[in-house]
């Protein structure tokens, strides 16, 4: 069986032989790889757009798709030489700035809680109180009376 690595390797090495793969030529004989029309899809839905469609009735209605934000994160990472790590679809998921505030209003309560809490007496004392006359010394000896 293989490991993961080797088969996100694989799938890896799978998807770069398809990318490079002849998808469709242009109107002058320009031959688009599927990475190239990818590629444009990309720019395409990061600078918006506009497509026709066509009513029961063959009249022709105009859509705009405004530029994505996702689309836009991505073309500028890429271009800057960053590659993201996860792209997840906006609508379903938490964004990681939600994530954070939940994890600091988590620690923030916790540490309240922790300040409000009834400290614990200590091993080394027989009572309430600063190690009046009955309990001992931390060091096991009586106490000292004066």
């Amino acid at each position: 069986m293989a490991t993961a690595r080797a088969s996100k390797r694989n799938v890896t090495r799978h998807l770069r032989e398809l990318a490079s793969e002849a998808e469709t030529i242009l109107d002058d004989g320009t031959v688009l790889t599927k990475a190239e029309v990818l590629a444009r899809l990309l720019w395409k839905h990061a600078l918006g757009f506009t497509e026709v469609h066509y009513d029961k009735n063959k009249v022709p209605e105009e859509i705009y798709h405004p530029p994505v934000q996702w689309a836009i994160d991505l073309v500028y990472s890429r271009l800057e030489g960053r590659i993201p790590q996860q792209i997840v679809d906006e609508s379903s998921a938490i964004t990681a700035a939600d994530r954070v505030s939940e994890l600091a209003a988590e620690r923030i309560n916790n540490a309240a809680e922790a300040a409000v809490a009834v400290p614990k007496p200590s091993p080394t004392m027989d009572g309430p109180g600063d190690g009046a006359q009955g309990s001992e010394r931390a060091d096991g000896e009586p106490p000292v009376e004066g």
